[in-house]
């Protein structure tokens, strides 16, 4: 079972995954971050080391590529669920339903929550509490999410035929005898 990297962002993934840029119209209007400090923007996939910051590296998957369900057991056990269909995003990060947060992807890039539904599960380090985002990049099997707040999860495809189900309410050994079943079928 793949587990959550609760590592800090090495340097070289940091590089390609994650790029900051100030944006110039927001400077020039004296715009700034609630925290204080100018946030960068996140790119999605390796990047081409460019000056393009918030364009979608190479390897940013679509969406037609992501769409469905992923998930990631967390070091406690507790299963996360990550959802894509056309365009829009949504974690589940508990079994608990009002924990959702629902958001979009834009360019391998998911944000989610705001302002009218905060989703503080990877919020805070543009200083905003209500908004989470990352940079998705997509090898095989695995989806990899470096979020904003220096957190990199592992997520792993999730069968069909648990597309729908509240696997937070799980714990892994369940989570695994569940997706075995879906093989057999």
């Amino acid at each position: 079972m793949r587990k959550a990297i609760r590592l800090a962002v090495p340097a070289a993934l940091a590089a390609t995954l994650l790029m900051t840029a100030c944006d110039d119209e927001e400077a020039s209007s004296g715009a700034s971050s609630s925290g204080g400090s100018e946030s960068g923007e996140l790119t999605g996939g390796s990047g081409d080391g460019s000056d393009g910051a918030g364009e979608a590296g190479a390897d940013a998957p679509d969406a037609d590529e992501v769409e469905g369900a992923w998930y990631v057991v967390e070091d406690g056990g507790q299963p996360v669920k990550l959802q894509f269909i056309l365009g829009e995003a949504v974690l589940h990060p508990s079994a608990d339903p009002t924990d959702t947060c629902h958001g979009v992807l834009d360019r391998g890039l998911v944000t989610l929550g705001g302002a009218a539904q905060p989703c503080p599960a990877h919020a805070g380090a543009d200083g905003s509490p209500d908004v989470s985002e990352g940079a998705l990049a997509l090898d095989g099997g695995t989806l990899t999410v470096a979020w904003r707040d220096g957190m990199v999860e592992e997520y792993t495809r999730l069968p069909n035929a648990l597309y729908g189900e509240n696997i937070g309410a799980l714990d892994e050994d369940e989570l695994a005898r569940r997706i075995a079943e879906t093989a057999d079928d």
